[in-house]
């Protein structure tokens, strides 16, 4: 996973006077068993600086003492190097958001032909199989998110969309297993109910985002989004429910066929499975600032990203840094 530094550009030096710090054992609140022996943060310094590839940077320098006989590795708190990432951490899906556009027309603007939750309505399913016949269908569980959006009134022509609004389906999701939407549309008999209401969907846009990151676009029209559908009943020809690039149609039958008239269809538009896992990001590692056997240090310094506070550690043991250790916390405060 790629971290993207930040740049900042103000400059303020900022001293800061004799500063004790607490202690906790890894793993333990609140506990030193003095083992770190008389290690301590004096202070430290911030000013203005650039990294090797002249982009500036906040320059913190530590004044340590106590240095001696410890190995001592140091967690920033910055991008990349946080204290408590160091056994690395999961991140979770926070948002899938749908939204779309869509029209309804043709038929009555009230009765069982209108343009409700009865005859469209947006389903998902995290158990359909992907087939293509009714059967592939009806086993699968679908929930009706219709009422997640707004849907198109009755139109008296075709021009006139309505936006649905963004819904974030985050939660339909399961880890590992795809999600499968589809826009159902129900004709029923139209000699007893009358004439059928079409409906109409275009912009369907979607995108998914990450705890910390930017929305992924995962698609912007209906071709991108991957359509194909399923009729079911006795639909006179093939043409009655077309899906496009840019559109999805779904009608019932039409003529003079009576047959054909009192039969109950339905069509799903349903598309391209969408499958969202949880991310596992590797670990944070610190840098060392020195080895138990290496001479003792007064002084550290590291190149922070900008202005903010951030939790910095400095994490002591008496070896080579794999035994007993003890994390030392401080607040680092670098001003705007």
């Amino acid at each position: 996973m790629k971290y993207y530094a930040f740049i900042y550009r103000t400059l303020i030096i900022m001293t800061i006077g004799s500063l004790m710090l607490q202690g906790c054992k890894k793993g333990e609140n609140n506990d030193d068993d003095g083992s770190s022996g008389e290690f301590e943060l004096v202070g430290y310094t911030v000013q203005d600086g650039v990294d090797t590839e002249g982009n500036p940077k906040k320059r913190v320098t530590f004044q340590l003492s106590g240095t001696e006989n410890l190995h001592i590795a140091f967690f920033s708190g910055d991008i990349g190097g946080n204290y408590e990432y160091r056994d690395g951490r999961v991140q979770k899906l926070e948002e899938l958001n749908l939204s779309f556009e869509s029209n309804c027309s043709n038929g009555t603007a009230n009765g069982p032909q209108g343009c409700g939750v009865d005859v469209f309505s947006i389903m998902a399913s995290t158990d359909f199989n992907g087939g293509d016949e009714e059967a592939d269908i009806r086993t699968a569980t679908w929930v009706n998110i219709t009422d997640r959006f707004t849907i198109s009134p009755f139109e008296t022509g075709t021009s006139v969309y309505h936006a649905s609004g963004v819904a974030n389906i985050a939660d339909l999701t399961s880890e590992g297993q795809p999600l499968y939407l589809a826009a159902r549309h129900i004709t029923y008999n139209q000699i007893d109910n009358g004439l059928y209401s079409a409906f109409r969907v275009r912009n369907w846009a979607m995108s998914g985002g990450m705890a910390g990151e930017e929305p992924i676009v995962l698609s912007t029209t209906v071709g991108e989004a991957g359509f194909r559908k399923v009729e079911i009943g006795n639909f006179n020809g093939t043409g009655r429910n077309p899906i496009n690039a840019t559109l999805i149609t779904l009608r019932g039958n039409h003529g003079s066929d009576e047959t054909l008239l009192r039969a109950q269809t339905e069509c799903w538009a349903i598309a391209a499975p969408i499958t969202m896992t949880d991310i596992s990001i590797e670990a944070d590692l610190p840098l060392r600032v020195k080895q138990s056997h290496q001479p003792a240090v007064k002084t550290f310094a590291f190149n922070y990203n900008g202005p903010g506070e951030y939790n910095a550690v400095f994490v002591l043991s008496k070896d080579d840094g794999s035994g007993e250790s003890v994390a030392k916390h401080v607040t680092i405060v670098i001003p705007e």
